[in-house]
């Protein structure tokens, strides 16, 4: 069979990697193509357009960026329409899938369309929902309250497979060699993610920096997404700093920090199943987190706190991701005892709450299902 996989994030070319893994082991025939990253094209994927072509943040950040993603929502229509999948798979980044599925159906797509890890609907909004009962086949969730979201707006094709960042964490094994490999000393080491967006790297990468010098007795590390490269270079130049950056191999650098600074999205997720300490740090622009303010109805914005439905790592947003508050959030999670003790007990607690691997696995096997089950209706 022939798959379309449209990941428009770092995360989502990371789930689709494992996704088409499993589907390439359920289906030995099938084609896939996709909207990805290096990690889809590793696992077999055609990947025709690379997902920094499609991400934007922010509400006006949108508005300057409408001619680029209409003129990706038209490209991704006729793909679909010479190409005919057999299934459109949208992971994530709901701006611009659900856009993508209304146009499929509205141009007479009539393949199924899966969502593989829902939108956040729960926190912006639930009346979206509508468009899945239109326009999607069905939803895999990868948080187990999503499904009684979805059902108590009466949308019933929605499943729990558990978190497909556990597939990730189990095949990691630890490089024992990874400071001597990267030329980093014995002294403990803070690891810095600050996104794989070119806004969230020119808004919150500063503030980290300018807190490095603060922290005489450890070294500071950035995660590097390749896709923002240049805007990682040019914020160490005008920090004139030399902190340096480990590109791929964010895992081992997670693992090797004593604690951790992580722009809000799928990475707080990571470190916290990785059991490194974090604090949580979020800015977008003025207008567009204002409105965002206005939308959202969640207490919290990282997901180990959602998942815990309580503050498992403290959250600094806006104005609160500022150098001082960094300064002192960070410094707790360092020389706290109580502080890291008390993010380890929730640690096993999230554990348990997020579930074991197997949620590609789990995801390809009821797609296909699905599939197969279309095929053999067709047919008779």
């Amino acid at each position: 069979m022939k798959y379309f996989i449209v990941a428009g994030e770092a995360s989502g070319d990371l789930h689709g990697a494992n996704l088409a893994k499993a589907i390439f082991d359920f289906d030995e025939k099938a084609e896939i193509v996709g909207w990805g990253g290096e990690k889809m094209s590793s696992a077999g994927v055609d990947v025709q357009k690379h997902y920094n072509q499609l991400a934007i943040m922010g509400f006006i950040e949108v508005l300057y960026k409408l001619p680029v993603i209409l003129n990706n929502l038209s490209n991704g229509a006729q793909f679909v329409k010479e190409f005919q999948p057999d299934a459109v798979i949208l992971i994530d980044f709901s701006g611009f899938n659900l856009r993508l599925a209304k146009k499929l159906r509205k141009k007479g797509y009539q393949g199924k369309i899966f969502y593989y890890i829902s939108p956040k609907l729960w926190a912006w909004n639930s009346g979206r929902v509508k468009s899945f009962r239109k326009y999607i086949d069905a939803v895999y969730c990868i948080l187990p309250f999503e499904v009684d979201f979805y059902k108590l707006n009466s949308y019933n094709n929605a499943h729990y497979i558990g978190n497909p960042l556990m597939d990730e964490i189990k095949k990691f094994q630890p490089n024992e060699n990874f400071l001597a490999e990267n030329n980093l000393s014995e002294q403990a080491l803070v690891a810095l993610l600050p996104g794989s967006r070119e806004k969230e790297v020119e808004l919150i990468l500063p503030e980290m920096l300018a807190m490095v010098n603060e922290f005489p007795n450890y070294q500071f590390v950035i995660a590097g997404v390749e896709s923002v490269k240049e805007n990682i270079e040019k914020a160490l130049s005008i920090q004139k700093t030399d902190v340096p950056v480990i590109y791929n191999n964010t895992y081992n650098l997670i693992h090797h920090a004593k604690a951790a600074v992580v722009t809000s999205g799928t990475a707080t997720l990571e470190t916290a199943l990785l059991n490194t300490p974090l604090v949580l740090c979020y800015k977008g622009s003025t207008i567009s987190f204002g409105i965002a303010k206005m939308m959202v109805n969640i207490e919290y914005i990282g997901l180990p706190n959602l998942i815990m439905n309580k503050e498992m790592v403290k959250e600094l947003v806006q104005s609160n991701c500022s150098k001082e508050e960094l300064k002192k959030e960070l410094s707790a999670l360092l020389e706290s005892e109580k502080k890291r003790k008390q993010f380890f007990s929730h640690q096993k607690e999230l554990r348990k709450r997020v579930g074991e691997a197997g949620a590609s696995t789990k995801a390809a096997q009821l797609m296909i299902r699905n599939l197969t089950a279309r095929e053999h209706k067709v047919k008779n």
